[in-house]
């Protein structure tokens, strides 16, 4: 299964229907609170998170994943950061794509990072 953290409800909506199609499961939260309140309830096989939103920016929501639910994948998605940027900031712990997101590099992102049984 699988949570998207997007406040922008056309991003949010493009990327669960894009992932519906693939054939995961997927939860969404509108920010990074919402986010935690799930995460405590329910097991994911990747966060995927936008940077800028209300109430918890995306570091943040990131910080507290991995202090919490240290082996969740995580994939961060974002128009404020370069590739480099998101590198400095999160150490190579935290795979990045930017904003606008390519479908076809979005979906092998995602297969990367979660295994499939056949």
């Amino acid at each position: 299964m699988l949570l998207v953290v997007e406040n922008e409800p056309i991003s949010r909506d493009a990327f669960c229907r894009l992932l519906t199609k693939e054939g995961y499961e997927v939860m969404e939260a509108t920010d990074g609170v919402e986010a935690l309140n799930i995460l405590k309830t329910h097991r994911f096989d990747l966060v995927i998170t936008t940077l800028a939103m209300p109430e918890m920016n995306g570091l943040t929501l990131i910080d507290r994943i991995r202090l919490e639910w240290p082996h969740t994948p995580i994939l961060l998605v974002s128009a404020y950061l370069s590739p480099q940027g998101a590198k400095a900031i999160l150490g190579g712990q935290v795979e990045f794509l930017t904003k606008p997101i390519d479908d076809s590099q979005f979906v092998a992102t995602v297969n990367r990072l979660v295994p499939r049984s056949a």
